[in-house]
């Protein structure tokens, strides 16, 4: 017998049974069809692809290296959390709609290969008015001054100005300096300063 799901709704999930949950849906979805994978807590994390389904952020987190072939929603309270658990790495989606106080969370490396990403076929709309937030920390190495990393990427995008985003940082440079530059396909994040220790000079 086949089983429908139109929805699913997580509030609280290990990650074990995130996997579990993940692979029945995408078998359960009847081709075509678009389920919905609502995350009210906890984390879903990716393993692989889920299809036919479109994943709502409502509190909770969606993270991994993986792919949802359909439309992501990070609502408010929301995080997306790209990559995975011990190295940097890419969630692919077919879009996204970003609401305010929904947080990115990135890592950066050394350069823009060693870092997350967040990839979208189509398009990055921007919902209501506020904070679009990105949590920056490191990946294997911290970021460097100059180095420039792509956020994201897609198609095209709707209602956004570099100035809409902003930051924290809570990696090894406490005092990172850095800016947004949205172009027409991607957002890019250039790192222009991190602290120098100070040296002591004696003169004669």
């Amino acid at each position: 017998m086949h089983t429908r799901f139109d929805c699913i709704t997580v509030k609280s999930l290990r990650a074990t049974a995130a996997i579990a949950l993940a692979a029945t849906f995408a078998g359960a979805a009847h081709a075509g069809t678009l389920g919905t994978i609502a995350l009210g807590g906890g984390t879903l994390y990716l393993p692989g692809t889920i299809s036919n389904a479109q994943v709502l952020t409502q509190g909770g987190t969606l993270a991994g290296d993986g792919i949802v072939e359909g439309p992501v929603s990070l609502d408010a309270n929301g995080t997306l959390a790209p990559g995975a658990t011990a190295a940097a790495g890419t969630i692919s989606a077919d879009s996204l709609v970003w609401q305010p106080n929904g947080v990115v969370h990135h890592r950066l490396g050394a350069n823009d290969g060693g870092s997350d990403h967040t990839d979208l076929s189509g398009a990055l709309t921007r919902s209501g008015t506020g904070t679009y937030h990105f949590n920056f920390t490191d990946a294997n190495v911290p970021p460097v001054p100059g180095a420039s990393y792509t956020l994201m990427t897609f198609a095209s995008q709707t209602g956004f100005n570099a100035s809409d985003f902003d930051y924290s940082y809570t990696g090894a440079n406490a005092d990172l300096v850095g800016e947004f530059q949205l172009n027409a396909t991607s957002l890019v994040f250039h790192v222009i300063s991190t602290p120098v220790e100070l040296q002591r000079f004696e003169v004669d």
